[in-house]
């Protein structure tokens, strides 16, 4: 009777077992031992025999050694696999990590490199604008004198040959000549036309010297 009461107790637990897996089972006593008292109490077999079930204990779940030997090697290679993941992921945030402070390194190399670029061609700018500018005021004096040499010329030329050269061997300084070649001018302006004379004129003309010979 023993006998057929543990066999009975066998196949209930081979039935709770094989809805399981392994490491379920290894960590269900509390809950084989439910199943069992249940199946064991409700089984008709136990009841013909005239026993009555009070209660199941589980003392323990052990698996066989070969079972063991499997559960522990891959635990094992859960544990490795785990590591390996850890490693993994560590070093995938450190690249992450180093490729994010490098692309903020480029950006920031990128901005001070535009910044001097805008400052070099700020400073081209200037450069050509004051190049531009010497070269409108050169301009402008030249045009100033050569306007000046024209006037003078004119003037000149309204003036008697023989009174000019008079003038030029007296050695008269060149504000005199001009004041006397001015008036000479005045004297024939339906003959010459129109004649600008500003202050810069002026200036430019009575500082230009006359080559007298003695």
């Amino acid at each position: 009777m023993g006998k057929r009461i543990t066999n009975l107790a066998k196949t209930s637990a081979s039935k709770f077992v094989n809805a399981r897996d392994v490491k379920t089972v290894i960590q269900a006593q509390e809950e084989l031992a439910a199943f069992l008292s249940e199946e064991m109490t409700s089984n008709e077999a136990i009841k013909e025999l005239g026993l009555d079930v009070v209660t199941v204990s589980i003392l323990a779940v052990s698996p066989s050694l070969e079972t063991k030997r499997a559960l522990e090697s891959a635990t094992r290679e859960q544990i490795l696999q785990q590591q390996d993941d850890a490693i993994y992921k560590r070093r995938n945030a450190a690249i992450e990590q180093e490729r994010i402070i490098k692309e903020n390194e480029l950006n920031t190399e990128i901005k001070v490199a535009e910044k001097e670029h805008e400052s070099n061609m700020l400073k081209q700018k200037n450069a050509l604008e004051e190049v531009e500018l010497e070269s409108k005021v050169t301009k402008e004096k030249a045009d100033i004198r050569a306007y000046a040499n024209e006037v003078m010329l004119k003037a000149m030329e309204s003036v008697d040959k023989d009174v000019l050269l008079s003038i030029l061997l007296s050695g008269m300084d060149s504000k005199t000549l001009i004041a006397k070649a001015f008036n000479s001018l005045a004297e024939n302006t339906d003959k010459i036309g129109n004649l600008n004379i500003s202050p810069d004129l002026l200036e430019t003309l009575t500082s230009v010297g006359v080559t007298t010979r003695n």
